[in-house]
């Protein structure tokens, strides 16, 4: 009987090692993932909703991407920004505009702005804008800043209000 408690003590130590390496495996992947990985949120033709980290296919209805870590309260973020995001969460409407989008795009990752960048061309998507904007004429990037829209691709507009609404001018 001495030797089945010896037994069950390493059997103890075992599960404690593989637990402690799986915690740290675990650690390691979540701090990769707050270091700015993105997540898909898509709606596939039969209407199950997947969460991947890869783009989705062409076929994908109601596409959101998100910056991991973009949530309200999530460690990691200065204090500013999480203040900022609750207060006034920033959305991002685009498409293939080109230069417009794509600027618009690049100052809010310049500024490390947590966003939600939504699909434009997206019928789901569409509907949003227009019950947002109170109006059918939908012209890509619209950047909303809380519930504040600022249409089209203006620079200095859109830092001024990411001002107005707290978030850090620097990274």
């Amino acid at each position: 009987m001495a030797g089945s408690g010896v037994g069950q003590g390493r059997m103890t130590m075992r599960a404690r090692a593989v637990t402690a390496v799986l915690a740290t495996l675990v650690l390691v992947w979540a701090h990769g993932v707050q270091a700015g990985q993105k997540l898909y949120r898509w709606v596939d033709p039969d209407g199950r909703i997947h969460y991947t980290d890869k783009p989705p296919p062409g076929t994908a209805r109601a596409v959101e991407k998100k910056s991991l870590g973009d949530a309200p309260g999530t460690t990691g973020l200065p204090y500013a920004v999480q203040r900022a995001m609750k207060a006034f969460p920033v959305t991002l409407y685009s498409s293939d505009c080109g230069e417009p989008c794509a600027a618009g795009r690049r100052l809010l990752e310049q500024r490390r702005i947590p966003f939600t960048d939504k699909d434009a061309r997206d019928p789901a998507v569409q509907a949003e804008m227009k019950k947002r904007l109170a109006t059918d004429e939908l012209d890509v990037p619209i950047l909303f800043v809380g519930r504040t829209p600022h249409l089209g691709w203006h620079e200095s507009q859109w830092n001024a209000a990411l001002d107005a609404a707290g978030y850090p001018q620097k990274p």
